[in-house]
This record gives structure tokens, sequence and C-alpha cells, in this order.
């Protein structure tokens, strides 16, 4: 999982297990360092989502410790679209890791969501912060 072969191979078996259709055309690093993603696309039954391009640098190591650090997470133009009534489950579940997220650096530019005939064009967000099941805090919002 530590070579370019290993992140194609991860990528192959999400395929099979994600729910929906994950497409990507062009992933380059290693799974457990930094990668790198060209134009990916997922589609499931509640929405569609496409991003230009996203870079992804984390420590796999801190996982044995109940931690996920995001090193750096750049997202360029991400666009959303929630299918027409998708939007209004009243019985989601609650996503909430198990585990402490920290991220050191997110940045996305140029968002698009489009929900209900409404779009949100977002030009660019910064931040940073830690997660866990019981709180949200960030350090920095730009």
């Amino acid at each position: 999982m530590d070579s370019n072969y290993g992140l194609q191979i991860s990528y192959k078996i999400a395929q099979e297990f994600i729910p929906g259709r994950l497409q990507i055309e062009k992933l380059q690093g290693r799974l457990l360092g930094t990668l790198s993603i060209d134009n990916l696309s997922y589609e499931d039954q509640h929405a569609t989502s496409k991003i230009k391009h996203i870079t992804f640098s984390w420590s796999a190591a801190d996982l044995l410790r109940g931690e996920l650090k995001i090193k750096t997470l750049d997202i360029d133009s991400p666009v959303i679209r929630i299918k027409p009534n998708q939007a209004q489950h009243s019985n989601q579940q609650k996503i909430a890791p198990s585990f402490t997220v920290q991220i050191n650096h997110l940045s996305i530019k140029q968002l698009q969501f489009f929900k209900d005939k409404q779009s949100y064009d977002i030009e660019e967000i910064d931040l940073q912060g830690t997660a866990t099941e019981n709180y949200i805090a960030l350090s920095k919002l730009q």
C-alpha cells in the first residue's frame, strides 16, 4: 500500500465496495503518504459530486493511536448536486468519527453546491481544526 501500485489496487477495491459509482481519471502517489487525484466523480442515489483536483497528505501511523491526522487536503473545483427529494430525509444517520480527526490544513477552492434549484458558490475556504465524536473545534476558518 506504500506505492502507486498499492494506491491503484485500493481504488479498484473501493469501486467494488462503496455504494454508488466512483470514477477517477488520474490517481498518483501513495495511499500511506501523499496522493493526488484528477477528475474524481461520485454518484449515488442522493447526490452527484465532481472534483477537478485533490491533493491529500496524511500520517498513517497515527491511526494506531486512534487518530486521523490530515496534514494537507487541497480540493479544487468541487461541484455537488443534491438530487431532488433527497435533501429532506428526517431519518438520516449520524456521521461521527469514533476517533479523533485533526486537519492541519484544508483548502477548498471554487466550490459549487446545488440543491432544490438553488445554487451556492464559495470562492475559497481555508480551515484548521479537530473533530471527535462529541465536538468540532476550529482553530482557523477563512
